[in-house]
């Protein structure tokens, strides 16, 4: 099971800054991300390390191949 916190930081004058944290349940390791990209490229590599198939483009390019 996977736990999934996602918010906001926002800075007078920019855009919201998209932040988060997952985590895997009972062990407690946790991944902490900065922006939508990294979080579907986290997702992705989580995907392809519980054995179901991801696109590998998506994977070499994130450096997890």
């Amino acid at each position: 099971m996977k736990r999934l916190r996602v918010w906001a930081i926002h800075a007078e004058g920019r855009a919201a800054e998209w932040r988060g944290k997952l985590q895997a349940l009972p062990d407690g390791e946790a991944h902490y991300f900065h922006g939508w990209e990294e979080l579907v490229g986290r997702l992705e590599a989580m995907v392809y390390q519980a054995g179901y198939p991801v696109a590998q483009s998506n994977l070499e390019d994130k450096g997890e191949s």
